[in-house]
């Protein structure tokens, strides 16, 4: 009959005997509570932690945040994929800082995950050591197929492995893969470096999903390079169908302060009040265009049929007001009879 919906455990020097009492009400008679968290309870043992993780077979869990708990062990991992496989509304996991499971253990929560929690939509697993290539392999097939992820949050102690696998495995193929529907990817590594930057950006360059980047790091190992190559992920300037196809969607990048235009851009595409289309009209206006006369002869020279079109979509609001002006200034025979006719004849 309790209308409790979330239980706080956190730093609560929790027993083997009490956590088994939480389990088995979780599992057996209650089916109110959705949010369970049992941060650092270092008094539970191994043994203690997979009895519990049993129970919660039949919970009606929705959340669960098991981080620092530090006895949860291989076998505490095997038990929980077979009880996360029962527990049908199961949507956000945290499983931060658990030093106890080696990378065997994270072969198979990974290679498990998506049959064990195919609907999970958050997944916390910063803090640990996942220790080689067969798991990271597995890291990333798991979460390819894992499609109803949409937050995740993860990182390494060890810089050489995600300066290597992670990036040229989990950023390219993750956030490139088509299926992917994640929004928020957090990724922390402490030496990450301009090649990383870069990958980042190649992986992003046709994600439409992703919304979040928070790349924690040294800045000192990102040089400018680094940065504009970012920059030009969201507004390549080489021309006007590379910036019409940029990102639009990110809408956050923890970059310098001092990059005007990363910044820039992240606010254009922050706008919700208008669509993307004219997120890259903005940015075509206010990027290409402002290269000086050079550019503006390629709507100058354009076909008089089309001119009508060009001069409404550059004027479509007081963002291209200044652009229209200068077309005018470079077309003075749409003002003068004989300038129109010659014009005409050129045609």
């Amino acid at each position: 009959m309790s209308k409790l919906q979330h239980l706080d455990l956190q730093y609560a020097n929790t027993s083997d005997e009490s956590l088994a009492v939480i389990g088995n009400a979780c599992g057996n008679t209650n089916t109110g509570l959705r949010k369970l968290t049992l941060v650092h309870n270092q008094n539970v043992t191994s043994l203690g932690w997979t009895t519990f993780l049993a129970c919660l077979a039949n919970s009606c869990l929705e959340e669960l945040d098991l981080s620092r708990n530090n006895n949860i062990c291989d076998q505490g991992v095997s038990v929980m994929m077979v009880s996360l496989a029962r527990m049908k509304r199961m949507r956000k996991l945290s499983m931060c800082y658990n030093s106890l499971i080696t990378p065997v253990g994270w072969s198979h929560f990974f290679s498990q995950l998506p049959e064990a929690a195919p609907d999970l939509e958050n997944l916390d697993v910063r803090g640990n050591e996942f220790g080689d290539y067969e798991t990271i392999n597995s890291m990333i097939n798991g979460l390819m197929d894992l499609r109803s992820l949409k937050t995740l949050q993860l990182n390494s102690h060890d810089p050489s492995i995600a300066l290597t696998n992670i990036q040229g495995g989990l950023l390219s193929t993750i956030l490139i893969n088509p299926g992917s529907n994640l929004e928020y990817f957090r990724f922390s590594v402490r030496l990450i470096n301009d090649g990383m930057i870069d990958a980042i950006s190649n992986a992003l360059s046709n994600n439409t999903r992703l919304t979040f980047l928070d790349i924690e790091c040294n800045s000192e190992y990102v040089t400018s390079d680094g940065w504009d190559a970012i920059a030009n992920l969201l507004c390549n300037k080489t021309s006007i169908n590379s910036i019409f196809n940029s990102n639009h969607t990110i809408q956050f990048i923890n970059s310098p302060r001092d990059h005007s235009l990363i910044e820039s851009c992240l606010r254009l595409n922050r706008n919700e009040d208008i669509d993307k289309v004219e997120v890259a009209r903005r940015k075509i206006i206010q990027y290409y265009f402002d290269n000086g006369n050079k550019n503006i002869e390629e709507i100058v020279d354009m076909e008089l049929s089309l001119l009508p079109h060009a001069l409404e979509w550059s004027s479509r609001n007081d963002t291209g007001f200044s652009l229209l002006y200068r077309l005018l200034c470079g077309m003075p025979f749409l003002f003068d009879s004989e300038g129109k006719a010659a014009k005409r004849n050129k045609v």
